[in-house]
């Protein structure tokens, strides 16, 4: 946990990308320092931070699963502390993230941007089947990656925009929103245990026992939250 590669102790390694996001910020301001003070322009920009994407694609496997000998003893390196082989490819996302925040805090739903989106997603899937998945060092193809993920922020964000329309739906997703750090604090814990109390009562893992362990799950971490913000001592610890 403290090296932050998530590969040590059973609860917490969901909770990896906590100290990789306090590297990704860190690194992040610096980098945007260097941007400003040298006078960058967005295109520039954007090359420099392709380039970290093409640099972290290629780090990938160099810090995974690799056995160094040290002190007499065989150790299998499983990713740098903080994650930090993979920091070019957050840094790319970061920054995107950074670059076109306005854009989509102003976006308003558009049928014509959520059906290109989707086209653009599958047809990429079936084209190249991309798989990402960074915790275990998976960047199968930089374009189709890059692009899929692309296209699925931006369905994403249509889905989004388009929910919001519901006021039903608004008040409870933007509670869920506010309170997300909290839902991937606890949701793993408690839809564990959830499953596993259902299982001794003779309801056996099936979809339907899946579904009630994520809406109790959902519900105790949101429960859970507002405790937190409610206690200056707790609220201070988390």
């Amino acid at each position: 946990t403290l090296s932050g590669s998530g590969t040590y102790l059973p609860w917490v390694y969901t909770l990896w990308f906590l100290p990789h996001f306090w590297l990704v910020f860190a690194s992040g301001w610096l980098l945007e320092r260097v941007f400003t003070k040298q006078g960058f322009h967005s295109v520039e920009r954007m090359l420099l931070l392709l380039m970290l994407l093409m640099l972290g694609v290629w780090l990938l496997p160099v810090f995974w699963m690799r056995p160094i000998q040290m002190l007499d003893s065989i150790w299998l390196v499983k990713g740098l502390p903080l994650s930090a082989d993979i920091l070019p490819i957050s840094l790319f996302y970061f920054f995107m993230g950074h670059h076109f925040r306005a854009l989509f805090q102003r976006a308003q739903f558009r049928w014509q941007a959520a059906a290109l989106s989707l086209t653009v997603f599958v047809g990429l899937i079936a084209a190249y089947s991309p798989r990402t998945g960074l915790f275990s060092r998976v960047y199968t193809d930089v374009l189709g990656c890059t692009t899929a993920a692309l296209a699925g922020i931006v369905l994403i964000t249509q889905i989004s925009c388009a929910l919001s329309r519901w006021p039903t739906l608004r008040g409870p997703l933007a509670h869920c929103g506010v309170n997300s750090l909290f839902l991937l604090l606890f949701h793993s814990p408690v839809q564990s245990v959830t499953l596993k109390t259902l299982a001794a009562l003779g309801w056996q893992r099936s979809t339907p026992a899946g579904w009630v362990a994520f809406a109790v799950s959902v519900l105790v971490s949101l429960a859970l939250a507002r405790l937190i913000r409610s206690s200056a001592w707790l609220g201070w610890c988390f």
